[in-house]
């Protein structure tokens, strides 16, 4: 592994575990990860800069969770092969299934590395509000797309309101590829109101749907219900959940994929 992938690597467990526990110490994340303090502190100016943290004086406290649902960037990076791993799963599910033509992709960055599989097939349809997706589903220029337009938000790189919520209506959707902030008590919530809500409205117009999940999403807690897990066809979810999340998450949900991870 290069040096640089093993920052990275570093870097996103290290913003694993402040989101779980709060605060975690510089000596703390220094001896975990036998590097020294100095190393540490560059990872926290870094993650800081990039708004996923707040580093303190003797270590790293966590950022509001709609903070970091509204950096993108930060987002597009975090987690990448598990997210990878997710969007392999899912492109072969809807592949095995000839009746599933329009697929609709919410604006999350783990939905996203599925519409960078699907947008090289000519015989689907794909339908967004995201505008990284519109942007490299353009670029593939195989996919037919429909990009679902309405109030862009900068912060969270999509497009929501009344606008985009009528456009998602007006298409018959074979399935919906969703994916969630937080995954609490059979439920799936979301920080902010207004992505929210273009959500619901590709799952209800769906005859199908995904729920795509990463692991971390299982120890986070956010403000607005979003979906219950019984809506889906099937979730799909990394190898590094634990076995008691799973088997939690096996009673709630109908089917349940587990991809394997491949680190890069």
């Amino acid at each position: 592994m290069s040096q640089r992938s093993a920052a990275d690597h570093r870097r996103a467990e290290i913003s694993e575990m402040v989101a779980e526990q709060g605060f975690v110490r510089i000596d703390e994340l220094a001896d975990h990860f036998s590097v020294t303090t100095m190393t540490i502190h560059r990872d926290l100016d870094d993650l800081n800069e990039r708004g996923v943290l707040s580093k303190v004086r003797s270590g790293a406290k966590a950022t509001p969770l709609e903070v970091i649902e509204r950096n993108v960037t930060f987002r597009q990076h975090h987690l990448l092969d598990h997210k990878r791993a997710i969007a392999a799963a899912a492109a072969a599910w809807i592949r095995e299934r000839d009746d599933l033509s329009v697929v609709a992709l919410d604006d999350s960055t783990t939905v996203l590395a599925l519409a960078d599989l699907l947008s090289t097939d000519e015989s689907l349809t794909l339908v967004t509000n995201f505008r990284p997706a519109i942007e490299r589903i353009a670029e593939a220029d195989a996919a037919k797309l429909i990009g679902i337009g309405g109030a862009f938000d900068p912060q969270f790189q999509s497009f929501h309101g009344a606008s985009a919520i009528e456009s998602v209506r007006s298409i018959q959707v074979d399935v919906a590829c969703i994916s969630a902030t937080s995954v609490w008590r059979g439920a799936l919530y979301n920080p902010a109101e207004a992505p929210l809500l273009v959500k619901r409205a590709m799952l209800r117009q769906a005859e199908h749907s995904l729920l795509l999940i990463d692991h971390s999403k299982f120890s986070r807690r956010a403000l607005h219900r979003q979906a219950g897990l019984e809506e889906f066809d099937a979730v799909i979810v990394d190898s590094d959940i634990d076995e008691d999340t799973l088997g939690a998450l096996r009673s709630s949900a109908e089917h349940v994929i587990v991809a394997p991870v491949v680190q890069r």
